[in-house]
């Protein structure tokens, strides 16, 4: 099952990109969510072989994943694999610099399941489709959004 969406950011590249991969940032955010983040690796610079450990709850269930960077290529690519009980995930952002100060961002998500059950549960999310689709790109718009206040705080009194 693949998700896609594209949003146009009023920031640069560079300063969207560093955004994108400010991981730091993203696990305090999940954290305040309730999801147990843990760090597997030793690394002091953003780059790839950063892994996570990561405990969630979902439909009842405590659900585990572990994401991990496979590629970075500042500041226009980024790649995020992950797994979890049965399903694989790969997340790709890619940046293109419309001008100096305008960026689009393409994030695509595709989970892909590798046992029975996980094919069942991707099966019941298929139902869910277009509220999953609509989510997905709130939250992008809502990432893209937040990126430009923090490049140009004036931004918020023209809202």
């Amino acid at each position: 099952m693949k998700f896609s969406t594209r949003e146009d950011v009023d920031a640069p590249i560079e300063v969207t990109y560093a955004a994108a991969t400010d991981f730091l940032r993203f696990e305090k955010q999940v954290r305040r969510r309730g999801v147990e983040v843990k760090r597997l690796d030793r690394m002091e610079e953003v780059g790839v072989g950063m892994r996570w450990a990561i405990q969630f709850p979902y439909r009842g269930k405590d659900r585990r994943l572990n994401a991990e960077v496979a590629q970075m290529r500042a500041p226009e690519d980024l790649r995020v694999i992950a797994a979890s009980n049965g399903i694989d995930a790969k997340l790709s952002l890619e940046l293109l610099e419309l001008s100096q100060l305008h960026t689009r961002l393409k994030i695509g998500l595709d989970l892909r399941p590798r046992n029975l059950q996980a094919r069942l549960l991707i099966q019941s999310l298929k139902f869910a489709k277009g509220n999953l689709d609509r989510k997905f790109s709130e939250r992008v718009a809502s990432f893209a959004r937040d990126v430009e206040l923090r490049h140009n705080p004036m931004r918020a009194l023209s809202l």
